[in-house]
């Protein structure tokens, strides 16, 4: 299995001088767009066919997947396991009507309910809570994608892209980013079990393991780098 992280567009959390409790659920800034515009055409330039697209309930992963959905025809799977680490804090977010509504023809994990998606409060700011779920997401995967020669692109964040690549590669949970993604940098990882590449939820095989490359962002113009 090939997967490829992609963290999402620039919002208003990525201005300098901008307060994150404003808004704590920000979309995408106009700049941020343009980023995603840019990775979704290098993407399908490149050939890359994902049987699908995995991302969070977060405004700002749903408007990155919807431009990637529109480019490489593949279905978007939301999933609150994969939002950026803290969640919304103590507020519980939108119920599923809302998505559904906002958000037609995606497929909407179950754990998303008529009563909101977070339920993990100040607790998830936690290290060791985090890199759990990135543990749990990945087992996820492994168990609708793999054993299987699949492509899989996951639309993530800054944090949790460093805890997910940090669990797919065996290391032990850190309050810090081991794994730099800036805005609609890119990463891709692959997975090597018996014989072909794929996961296997396991930290003991970490030597099966390919970080082909981290934070690529050559689809970027040099005006939308960071």
């Amino acid at each position: 299995m090939n997967l490829y992280l992609i963290r999402h567009g620039e919002t208003s959390h990525n201005v300098p001088g901008t307060d994150p409790s404003l808004d704590p659920d920000p979309a995408l800034t106009d700049r941020g767009r343009r980023q995603v515009a840019a990775a979704a055409l290098s993407l399908r330039r490149e050939g890359v066919r994902p049987v699908a697209i995995h991302c969070g309930p977060q405004r700002r992963a749903l408007e990155t997947a919807s431009a990637l959905r529109a480019a490489l025809a593949a279905p978007v799977r939301v999933d609150p396991g994969i939002c950026e680490c803290g969640g919304l804090g103590e507020d519980p977010g939108n119920g599923r009507a809302t998505f559904e509504s906002d958000w037609p023809g995606y497929h909407f994990d179950d754990a998303i309910r008529a009563d909101g998606w977070w339920r993990g409060g100040e607790s998830d700011h936690d290290a060791e809570t985090f890199h759990a779920r990135a543990h749990a997401a990945i087992a996820r995967w492994v168990e609708r994608h793999a054993p299987t020669s699949d492509t899989v692109l996951v639309v993530t964040h800054g944090r949790f892209g460093s805890a997910l690549i940090s669990a797919l590669l065996g290391d032990p949970p850190a309050s810090h980013n081991r794994y730099c993604l800036d805005n609609t940098g890119m990463a891709l990882i692959e997975r090597r079990v018996a014989g072909t590449w794929s996961f296997r939820h396991s930290s003991s095989d970490a030597a099966e393991v390919r970080l082909r490359w981290c934070n690529r962002l050559e689809h970027l113009p040099r005006d939308l780098r960071p």
